[in-house]
Order: C-alpha cells, then sequence, then structure tokens
C-alpha cells in the first residue's frame, strides 16, 4: 500500500471548497424545487426560504381537549401553540397546534410534544408531527451528488476551484461506487443525526387514527421521549468533530474516511 503520511492536509483549500460545493447544490436544489412546486402539486418542504410563526394560546377547541385528557403532574407545566408555516413556493400556509408538557427531574429537563394539522377554526385534522422529515433531504442528496462529481475523474466546483482532486490510494480516479462509499463514509456523522431525528420523531408523533389516541399514547408513556434525551445528540456531535477534525490536527495524510474508503485528496 501506498505510504500517504507526507501529503499535506489542504485544510483550508478543503474547508473552502466544502463550503462552494454546499451552496452550490443548496441553490440547485432550490431551483429544482422551485420548479416542481410551480408545476405540481406537492409541497417537498425544502428550502431555506420558508418561515415558521407560532404564537401561544391559552383558549381554542384543542387547549381544551389536551387540558382534558392530559392532566398535568406536580412540577410539569405545558405549552400551547398554534404554528404557521408560510411557502416560499406559493402553496397555502399550514397551520398546526402544538402541545408540549415539560417535566424536570434533577439537572434533566424532559419534554413531549403532540401535533397535529387544524383547519381554520382550530380544529385537528390530521395527526402529524411538527418536524417535516423532508428536512432531512440534505442527509441524502449531498453524498450522492458529491460522490457523482468526484467519481469518473470529475470534480465538484468547489474542488475544482481549489485546485484539489479525489484519487485513490494507488492514484486511480474513483468509480461511481467508490466515490459513493467515500461520501457516505464523509457525513457519516450527520447520517447518524438524520436516524435519530427519524426515530424522534416516529416515536414522539406515533401513526395512529386521531388525535385523542396520540394525546393518550403521550399522556400514557407509550411514546417514550427520546428527544428528551440531549446526551444522544451531543454524543453525536462530539462523533463529529472526532471523525473531521481529530484527523486533520493529528495528521497521517488521511481522514478517517479516506483511510477506510482507500482515497486521498491530491492537488492538481
Amino acid at each position: 500500500m501506498q505510504d500517504v503520511t507526507g501529503l499535506p492536509r489542504y485544510f483550508w483549500r478543503r474547508a473552502f471548497a466544502y463550503i462552494i460545493d454546499t451552496i452550490a447544490i443548496e441553490l440547485v436544489l432550490t431551483v429544482l424545487f422551485y420548479a416542481l412546486a410551480l408545476a405540481t402539486p406537492w409541497n417537498i418542504g425544502f428550502s431555506p426560504f420558508n418561515s415558521i410563526a407560532c404564537d401561544q394560546v391559552a383558549t381554542g377547541p384543542l387547549v381544551d381537549k389536551v387540558e382534558a385528557q392530559w392532566p398535568l403532574k406536580p412540577g410539569e407545566k405545558r405549552v400551547n401553540q398554534i404554528c404557521s408555516v408560510s411557502h416560499w413556493d406559493g402553496h397555502p400556509s399550514n397551520g398546526y397546534f402544538t402541545t408540549t408538557v415539560v417535566a424536570k427531574s434533577g439537572a434533566t429537563t424532559y419534554t413531549r410534544s403532540v401535533s397535529t394539522q387544524v383547519d381554520q377554526n382550530g380544529n385537528a385534522i390530521d395527526a402529524t408531527s411538527g418536524v417535516e422529515l423532508s428536512s432531512l433531504l440534505p442527509a441524502v442528496i449531498f453524498p450522492l451528488a458529491l460522490a457523482f462529481f468526484s467519481a469518473n475523474g470529475r470534480r465538484t466546483l468547489g474542488k475544482m476551484i481549489m485546485s484539489l482532486r479525489v484519487a485513490t490510494i494507488d492514484s486511480r480516479l474513483p468509480t461511481l461506487e467508490e466515490a459513493i462509499y467515500r461520501e457516505v463514509l464523509k457525513f457519516l456523522p450527520l447520517i447518524g443525526l438524520a436516524l435519530v431525528v427519524v426515530v424522534v420523531v416516529l416515536l414522539q408523533s406515533p401513526v395512529v387514527a386521531d388525535f385523542d389516541h396520540m394525546v393518550a399514547s403521550m399522556r400514557d408513556g407509550t411514546a417514550a421521549p427520546l428527544g428528551a434525551k440531549p446526551w444522544i445528540y451531543a454524543s453525536i456531535l462530539v462523533a463529529g468533530l472526532a471523525w473531521w477534525l481529530f484527523p486533520l490536527a493529528i495528521w497521517r495524510g488521511q481522514t478517517f474516511y479516506d483511510r477506510v474508503s482507500g482515497c486521498k485528496v491530491l492537488r492538481t
């Protein structure tokens, strides 16, 4: 195997290349999804221009319902909100009601939350999550896009501008399969975070027939409040810093994901 311990870090070149690639992919996706939104009834929900406005409410049909069906225990408090999502693509604003119960146990704060879409009168019309899973699209699209533009002699826009190229350890140009493997490994902490978010959404907003069933599920604890455990997210953050920054600080010619995938980054 070729010795790569003498290869330079190219830290700033790699950092700026990543920033350029992120901006470029965001712009392309924004244009693509805007075109789809104009041509179809789909609301993909992926855009940096969508806005959410939430107001606390003290009265209303769903407020009365959750107060009656989910009484608070000593030390708990509840926050009821009506939120509106304004879409940049011209689709009608979505309204949803969210009730969140907060409790403390020592230094740990636990939250349980239920959300549902509402009609103009504030009545539940659909049991749904307040978190849009479509926001996880970058965790899938980014690795695949970067892999496509790193394979078979191609370069991403950022690497082209910063005069960098991905090669295999024996200085071949990576195939598409090799590039995908490398990019999936690169984004492993973010993919792990995306999976955690999916689990949190599914546990906190179980697929049930109606809003009453969802409230009862949260009240009785049959949907575990995984999202109330911040150490999960802290652990992923620490893992990400170790995965991306530690090998650059203790440099041995490759990042961890390059070493596992049998690749290296060259200046051309």
